[in-house]
């Protein structure tokens, strides 16, 4: 005779094979992992075909405003994805993360990004860059320096992640976003900060080439 805890654990093994079991449809997309997993193939079909026509368009500009317009169509399928608590590798996701970020829509691209760091998403084959954090790390300095608006409180957000390990970049990126808040730092006379922060991006990557600006703030710190 079974337990009740084995019986339980039984009944909530059949519960899960009958919810696997929920046919498809637009109203069951949701209901199930695999129905879930489904939907988003449907999506990807959409994708392609999207990405196809976005190679024949010529320009920075008129390929960011055809993103611009292509980013509605898919960010209703996402805000249903991510209220549906389903968890599975999800490309149409990824792109809406790059898609923001390529239009300047920086605020809801890093809160995408974020998601798509915590789900572990796996950036597109082709991409150079293969994890998401360093792709928006990437994106977040070239931003600073375009001086795109909200492009700051970015940085500020992103460099918090990296410092304290909740991001994991390679050296180099950790490197730039140290050497680039030194150099703030020293903008604003910080300069106790702005040594603290050359010395980490110096420790981190020695070909930052920061060298010579930390013997400079060194003596100029030992003069005062």
């Amino acid at each position: 005779m079974l337990s009740l805890a084995m019986r339980q654990k039984q009944q909530q093994a059949q519960a899960i094979q009958t919810a696997e079991r929920v046919p498809y449809s637009p109203e069951t997309a949701f209901a199930t992992l695999a129905n879930a997993k489904q939907l988003c193939q449907l999506q990807l079909r959409g994708l392609r075909v999207d990405l196809e026509a976005l190679k024949k368009l010529q320009g920075y500009h008129t390929k960011a405003d055809y993103k611009r317009q292509l980013i509605p169509k898919y960010l209703d399928y996402i805000d249903r994805y991510l209220a549906s608590n389903w968890q599975h590798p999800n490309e149409v996701l990824v792109y809406l993360v790059i898609w923001h970020f390529d239009t300047n829509q920086l605020a809801k691209g890093l809160a995408l990004a974020e998601i798509a760091i915590q789900q572990q998403q796996p950036m597109p084959e082709h991409f150079r860059r293969r994890d998401m954090a360093t792709f928006v790390c990437d994106e977040v300095l070239q931003k600073v320096e375009r001086q795109i608006d909200g492009a700051d409180a970015l940085y500020i957000q992103t460099l918090a992640y990296i410092e304290t390990g909740q991001w994991d970049v390679v050296r180099e990126v950790k490197a730039r976003f140290f050497k680039l808040a030194a150099i703030q730092a020293e903008e604003k006379n910080q300069l106790e900060t702005a040594l603290a922060y050359f010395e980490k991006a110096h420790g981190c990557w020695e070909k930052i080439q920061v060298k010579t600006k930390l013997e400079k703030l060194r003596k100029k710190l030992t003069n005062h």
